[in-house]
């Protein structure tokens, strides 16, 4: 993971992640990108993934 952290330092590279845990699979019935209350939203388990996730690059790169 340093090595990946590190690579972004470099110009030109970008990080790709995929969403936390969303229950459910497939996009619902209905789904509309342009409503996010038609789509699978995270769970708790979810959130807190996503919370734990942000802490690495929040440390390593401050705004």
């Amino acid at each position: 993971m340093a090595d990946a952290l590190g690579a972004l330092k470099q110009p030109g590279v970008v990080a790709l992640m995929r969403h936390a845990l969303a229950p459910g699979t497939g996009d619902p019935a209905r789904f509309d990108v342009e409503k996010c209350g038609t789509q699978r939203n995270l769970d708790a388990r979810g959130r807190a993934q996503v919370r734990r996730t942000g802490k690495v690059p929040r440390a390593r790169y401050p705004p």
